[in-house]
């Protein structure tokens, strides 16, 4: 029984020593790249260059598409003469109907319902009046009933139930449309822009 130990022991010890395994090269691991590299027909290297490419030029088309509004408010308040802006507001259920329309001392940005025919159009413009004179001049004209907020320093007007005005830094801005926004919405709209 001690023999056959033994025996078994040196056959044991005789195979550790002439082991080679730890002297082969490590097995690579087929990876999912590799494998669609492989079905493509084409360079592992070449199908990580090209998923980057796309993973880049799809981020700049996301980065485009949200700031087309802004990059064509500059263009637009450049040709205007007016500092206009993109309210950084927008009221729930609406979005951006653009191209953004400018003229001479004006700028429009139109927003239309997502579910139905509502839709607001954002007018900037030009204006040597204050909220006295937008009052008197524009609101109250034909005994109008309307409806003041005082909010941050400004003073805006919601007339005819879906309109509002404001006068700020020379700019006259105004809300027309069939919308029914809530004041807290016209508010909103107003200290985003």
């Amino acid at each position: 029984l001690e023999s056959r130990s033994n025996k078994s022991s040196g056959v044991l010890e005789n195979a550790i020593r002439n082991s080679q395994s730890h002297k082969n090269s490590k097995l690579k691991k087929t990876t999912r790249t590799h494998k669609l590299a492989k079905k493509l027909k084409v360079k592992p290297s070449f199908l990580n260059i090209t998923m980057f490419a796309l993973a880049g030029l799809l981020m700049a088309g996301y980065f485009a598409y949200n700031n087309v509004p802004n990059l064509a408010m500059k263009i637009a308040s450049t040709r205007s003469g007016i500092n206009g802006n993109v309210p950084g507001y927008q009221a729930g259920g609406f979005s951006f109907n653009g191209p953004i329309e400018y003229q001479v001392g004006q700028i429009t940005l139109k927003y239309k319902s997502n579910s139905d025919d509502r839709s607001y159009v954002i007018t900037q413009k030009k204006s040597e009046w204050n909220s006295d004179t937008l009052l008197s001049n524009h609101v109250a004209v034909n005994g109008r009933s309307y409806q003041l907020l005082q909010e941050k320093g400004k003073t805006i007007y919601i007339y005819d139930s879906d309109n509002a005005s404001w006068i700020e830094n020379g700019v006259w801005y105004e809300i027309k449309g069939q919308t029914s926004l809530s004041a807290d919405q016209v508010i909103k709209i107003a200290n985003s822009l």
